[in-house]
């Protein structure tokens, strides 16, 4: 086997066999833009040498890594933040205890981190962790999973977090508050300008939060795809039945999921018929950004989606295959 020249001041030896095709790939490649690697497979020494080869090529943009829940280390986050690589790293889901979040912040620079924040019960070390989040202000997806009940501070942290982030898009809230916390959790995510894929699971677990629920998705200007993963019958049939009320007159929202089905065939058949007049009407807007003439109605529904949130028909463009543009003035005729 071919030994190739360090390119790094830490030596090679054989037992670094693994890494040295990623060490050599970097040394060589000439038109390598993007690469996807899983770190899992090598050791702390071994993702020491990738990243500081990482940071002597100057040709890769970025670098993305692949199941890291188990093995984001410190030893990897302070190799990361050393070799002043992080900002060409992006990861998927970075699994971080509630007791290791400080840790991770302090050394681990990377953008489009999603971090998913467990803790098995409230605690003062729960509010800490949940104090943080503010730190994390490129976080696209969340997830916090806490098995008892969350309190009412931590809860006003974490809606203070959902209320005011801009970046963030994925939210998954798992755990179990009493009425008056799941009230301000709404309320935050009520006036959140950024999130359009919430999952309810199981929070909102009362009549009356259900339907609050209900009336928050349905008034958003920005929430697409909604999971909810309540099966507890009053609660999930209170939240379909509001939902089927409200639902009229939201035009964005094109996704409901449940994990199950609490819900009467009548309300149902509702929620189903909006979603797919939802779904025709961001096609609308798409064919009217591409150009396409539209009727008077059909124009008038595209603007208003437009008005919105422009970036809300770049999926459908391009799926469609949409492609030219009107002028300002042939737009207005």
């Amino acid at each position: 086997m071919q030994i190739f020249k360090p390119v790094t001041s830490v030596p090679i030896t054989g037992s670094d066999w693994r890494i040295q095709p990623y060490l050599h790939l970097l040394r060589q490649a000439t038109s390598l833009r993007k690469l996807t690697l899983s770190m899992s497979q090598f050791d702390k020494r071994e993702q020491r040498l990738f990243f500081e080869a990482l940071a002597l090529n100057d040709v890769v943009e970025k670098v993305h890594i692949q199941d890291c829940r188990h093995c984001y280390s410190s030893d990897l986050c302070r190799a990361i933040c050393e070799t002043n690589t992080g900002s060409r790293v992006s990861t998927g889901t970075v699994c971080v205890t509630e007791s290791s979040l400080e840790s991770a912040l302090k050394k681990l620079h990377i953008r489009d981190a999603c971090i998913l924040v467990e803790a098995t019960a409230f605690s003062g070390v729960t509010y800490s962790c949940l104090a943080q989040l503010q730190m994390l202000d490129t976080l696209t997806a969340l997830s916090v999973n806490i098995a008892a009940d969350i309190g009412k501070e931590s809860a006003e942290l974490l809606a203070q977090y959902v209320q005011e982030t801009r970046l963030l898009i994925e939210v998954t809230l798992s755990f179990f508050p009493c009425r008056s916390d799941s009230l301000v959790l709404l309320e935050a995510l009520a006036h959140n300008t950024s999130i359009t894929m919430p999952v309810v699971d199981p929070w909102c677990d009362t009549r009356s939060t259900a339907q609050e629920l209900a009336g928050v998705v349905c008034s958003s200007k920005r929430i697409r795809a909604l999971t909810y993963q309540l099966t507890s019958r009053s609660p999930s049939q209170a939240f379909f039945s509001a939902l089927s009320r409200y639902i009229e007159e939201n035009c964005t929202l094109i996704s409901v999921k449940a994990s199950r089905m609490r819900v009467s065939a009548k309300d149902w058949n509702i929620v189903l018929e909006i979603l797919a007049r939802n779904s025709t009407f961001l096609v609308y807007a798409a064919q009217y950004d591409a150009g396409c003439a539209l009727r008077k109605k059909e124009g008038a529904k595209a603007l208003e989606l437009l008005g919105l949130d422009h970036k809300l028909v770049t999926k459908v463009r391009e799926i469609n295959g949409f492609s030219g543009r009107r002028t300002s003035s042939e737009r207005n005729q």
